[in-house]
């Protein structure tokens, strides 16, 4: 799933839900711009697995700081999406089982 979305040319907040897990993808805000990948990471709860920024992706180290308009790939927890919702400010669509 991850590699399908990484190899789309259009992004958008999402969700794809699958027993306890699920792969969110979010547009990052100048709110988040500047953090580390660290700063992002919930323990248990939701790892950034991937980053793309200008179309190239990159497997982020803890210390990789992101960028306004980067995307990450993540994984989380369903149980903590409304935390994570909440942390990134966004709305996500579930877009399968």
């Amino acid at each position: 799933m991850i590699r399908d979305r990484i190899i789309e040319s259009s992004f958008s907040s999402y969700f794809i839900e699958t027993k306890g897990l699920g792969i969110l993808e979010i547009k990052i805000t100048k709110e988040l711009s500047g953090k580390k990948i660290s700063d992002l990471n919930i323990n248990n709860e939701f790892l950034v697995a991937t980053l793309v920024r200008n179309s190239e992706t990159i497997l982020p180290s803890p210390d990789f700081i992101i960028n306004r308009d980067d995307l990450i790939v993540g994984i989380a927890k369903v149980a903590s999406i409304d935390k994570i919702k909440k942390m990134f400010n966004i709305d996500v669509q579930k877009t399968g089982d």
